[in-house]
């Protein structure tokens, strides 16, 4: 589903996200992608790289196991 926003595909997104809303789990996400991709590839894209850079600083500042 991200890639089709990221490529500006509306018509193959919404095919994905009414698939994805049959499948039954993660329903909230794909909610949030779809409506990221509606507001245009650009911003899909910086939505990913903060997702990324958000779960990498998390991980970070999880203390090490003694």
């Amino acid at each position: 589903l991200s890639l089709e926003a990221i490529f500006g595909r509306k018509r193959q997104m919404r095919q994905f996200y009414l698939y994805g809303l049959n499948g039954g789990t993660g329903k909230l996400r794909l909610t949030l992608i779809y409506a990221a991709g509606l507001l245009g590839p650009t911003f899909i894209v910086r939505l990913r790289f903060l997702y990324k850079y958000l779960r990498d600083w998390i991980a970070a500042r999880k203390p090490l196991s003694t």
